[in-house]
Parts: C-alpha cells; structure tokens; sequence
C-alpha cells in the first residue's frame, strides 16, 4: 500500500475506507477524514474518530474501544439511523 500518496490525492488510512455516497470516508491514526469522491479534495475532518465499522443500512460509522464506543452518521443518512 503507497503510503506516499502517489496515485491518489489524500494520504492512505491504516484502518478502513468508507463512503457516504458523496465522499470517500478515510480513517487513519489520526482521525477520520472526508474527501470529496469526484473532486479528490479533502472536505472536512474528525480529529481523533478512528471507526472500523460502518452499519450497511444506516452509514454510521463505529469506533470500538475496550470500555467504550463512538458513532458518527453521515449527515444526509441521518433520518435512515433515527
């Protein structure tokens, strides 16, 4: 895996790659990172979010801890994750 960014505009994330439909979701150690899918320009940033799970049918993303766990929902799924 090209840690250097060469083929792709936005650095590789060590823990997993999602979508919202709009963006590719990247988590790496540092956070969680949104990049615009057809643009390949970051868009926005969550410091520290670290997910490695995304529920199918509600976008949400799941960072699991040993005592603790965080979700973020993709704004436009929102009324899919009441």
């Amino acid at each position: 895996m090209d840690q250097g960014g060469g083929d792709v505009p936005w650095p590789v994330g060590a823990l997993g790659f999602f979508t919202d439909g709009e963006h590719l979701l990247i988590a790496d150690e540092t956070g969680l990172q949104g990049v615009d899918i057809t643009g390949g320009q970051q868009v926005f940033t969550i410091e520290g979010f670290r997910p490695t799970r995304q529920d199918r049918h509600t976008g949400t993303l799941i960072q699991v801890g040993s005592a603790h766990a965080r979700l973020w929902t993709p704004q436009q799924w929102t009324p899919r994750a009441g």
